[in-house]
């Protein structure tokens, strides 16, 4: 009799009601849960069904590595990024399942069309191929922190004195603001700093999911078990 009266309540067809205080604490708080739990049921349904089209299959670097070769990444051949592979791959023992291409943008392109999962460049680069070179701005994203942080620089030979006014016009652009605007417009770093990173790019829609835990309705749980006990005590 308690099963059919909670089944038919949570479906909104009861045909009982409590006669002492008791049983109306009781109904109260099942009526309570059971608000809970649809609402909470149909919200993370929706969570569920939208996450599946925007979460990328990788979410950063550590993804790729811990999968031992299961993540496919496009890289292009001869770049520092498949001299960075081989070194990881050299001494710490990770394997990748790499697709070769000639270029950077097929490799993006790559990722876009869901032949890879990810692929990865210098985060100012990723950046603004990103925001400005694809026709198509919601097909790829980049994703996790960025990671092998190189440092950048010009070169000069030991008795050539041309870093001097290079060196005096980075200053003066750095004094006047000018370094700042351009890294905020780029996307380079944090404040103007000069360092550049390394972050992956990878295609939107490949997996996601919403997951709803126990830990979520604890507030809930305490709550209905003090109406229980207090329709008990009545």
């Amino acid at each position: 009799d308690a099963l059919y009266m909670s089944c038919t309540f949570m479906l909104g067809t009861a045909d009982k009601a409590p006669k002492t205080w008791g049983g109306k604490l009781s109904l109260l708080a099942h009526g309570w849960f059971m608000l809970i739990i649809v609402a909470s049921y149909t919200a993370n349904l929706a969570s569920f069904l939208v996450a599946g089209a925007i979460s990328p299959s990788v979410s950063q670097w550590s993804d790729i590595t811990a999968s031992k070769g299961g993540h496919s990444l496009a890289v292009p051949r001869d770049s520092a990024q498949m001299t960075f592979l081989e070194y990881e791959a050299k001494h710490y023992g990770y394997s990748f399942n790499v697709t070769w291409t000639d270029t950077m943008q097929e490799a993006f392109d790559l990722v876009a069309s869901g032949a890879v999962d990810a692929t990865f460049e210098d985060e100012a680069f990723s950046q603004y191929y990103l925001l400005n070179e694809r026709a198509n701005g919601c097909d790829l994203m980049a994703v996790g922190r960025p990671f092998h942080d190189v440092a950048y620089a010009l070169a000069f030979h030991l008795d050539n004195i041309d870093f001097i006014p290079f060196s005096e016009a980075i200053v003066y652009l750095r004094e006047i603001g000018e370094v700042g605007k351009l890294a905020v417009k780029y996307q380079v770093g944090l404040g103007g700093e000069a360092a550049e990173t390394a972050q992956v790019a990878a295609c939107v829609g490949n997996a996601g999911s919403g997951v709803l835990i126990i830990e979520d309705f604890w507030g809930l749980i305490g709550i209905i078990l003090g109406l229980i006990f207090l329709a008990a005590a009545i």
